[in-house]
């Protein structure tokens, strides 16, 4: 199916991009849930036998399940998807993220938030994704329409010539029918459970896309909102937010049966590139490495540096950073600022605090070929 065009799978053409239609389904129909068989009593070598998790993304995504990645809104988690897709559709992969190299694969694509002329294809065109292999579920040429996952939208996919390997939809909020009240246990896995059947009819990695509800906490469940119930009901959960230390965007497992415990989040650095025709910088995400902490471990130690910010030790350690720093014409090595600091025999707060704390007393960093250094802009 490699060569096959857009005309040879859906009867129109269409460039780059493969968009979905068919006739347009009653606005009220519901995904439709396979009734449930009675169960009976198995003898326990009669049912299927072992095997090990398949995986797009090692102890990311799995295929044949769902994961939920949820960050606060505007810190440029959909971009996590973005670097996805890039890697399965151009075969690159990327081994150090667990995403072997190989063939290019098929993705699928149900965006309901952002707009696809001048924000989705933008950046999957600046972070080099082959469009050969991305399909989007779409009413309209620009890309808009895409409305409630339906009955109708779950044939359109189970009707697909080609199999997609990654299914992803964001936000994932936009596509439960109005009549599901995702606060509720059991309606929350009736939301889930069409795309659950998507990932184990496809083999296919589904990855739903979800905003955190901003509460400070340093507990992960706390910010889930009204997805909740979903981190009960997903076998993997990812939490992306931003270090406030270096600046990158981290994702990392929050809540899964299916990776060890203490598993490290993914570091991402934010990129940029102007494409002809714009004027405003399109972002995309490099791969960085682990990072040294899990998702919940950053959960916390951004929360203890909310809580400490207005105290009288981190104002003081404010005037002491900015003050070292004025004193060396605005600039010095981060290692040299934090061991001035630990020189100054002040117990706290902590130098994990004061780096977590950095930006907002507006100091930026910049990565070097010696590490990072920490300035105060002109």
């Amino acid at each position: 199916m490699n060569g096959a065009t857009s005309a040879d799978l859906y009867g129109h053409e269409s460039s780059n991009v493969r968009p979905l239609s068919a006739v347009p389904a009653p606005e009220d129909q519901e995904p439709e849930i396979t009734p449930e068989p009675l169960p009976k009593i198995w003898k326990a070598t009669d049912l299927a036998p072992s095997k090990p998790v398949e995986w797009l993304a090692r102890h990311r995504v799995p295929r044949g399940n769902v994961t939920v990645m949820v960050g606060d809104e505007g810190i440029g988690k959909s971009l996590y998807w973005v670097w996805l897709v890039v890697a399965l559709t151009t075969g690159q992969g990327c081994p150090r993220a667990g995403i072997p190299v190989g063939k290019p694969r098929h993705v699928l694509l149900f965006l309901a938030e952002n707009g696809w002329q001048d924000m989705d294809r933008p950046r999957l065109e600046v972070a080099g994704a082959n469009l050969d292999y991305v399909h989007v579920i779409a009413t309209h040429e620009d890309g808009t329409g895409a409305g409630t996952f339906t009955g109708h939208t779950q044939r359109l996919i189970e009707d697909m010539p080609i199999k997609p390997a990654l299914i992803v939809a964001d936000p994932w909020l936009d596509t439960v029918p109005g009549s599901f009240n995702v606060k509720d246990g059991q309606h929350a896995k009736q939301a889930i459970r069409p795309w659950r059947e998507l990932a184990v009819k496809h083999n296919a990695g589904v990855l739903l896309v979800a905003h955190t509800n901003r509460m400070s906490s340093a507990s992960p469940r706390d910010k889930y909102g009204a997805t909740a119930e979903l981190r009960k009901t997903a076998r993997m959960t990812l939490y992306a937010q931003q270090d406030d230390e270096t600046g990158y965007l981290t994702v990392g497992p929050e809540k899964s049966n299916l990776v060890p415990p203490g598993m490290k989040a993914d570091q991402f650095q934010f990129h940029a590139s102007t494409p002809d025709g714009f004027t405003d910088s399109v972002p995309f995400l490099g791969y960085v490495g682990q990072a040294e902490h899990t998702a919940a471990e950053l959960i916390e130690e951004k929360f203890a540096a909310e809580k400490s910010a207005g105290s009288p030790e981190t104002v003081e350690a404010k005037d002491v950073i900015l003050g070292y720093l004025r004193d060396h014409n605005g600039t010095a090595p981060a290692r040299d600022v934090q061991e001035f600091w630990e020189s100054q025999g002040m117990p706290r707060p902590s130098w994990k605090t004061i780096a977590n704390s950095r930006r907002k007393w507006g100091i930026d960093t910049i990565q070097t070929a010696d590490g990072w250094e920490w300035f105060i802009p002109d």
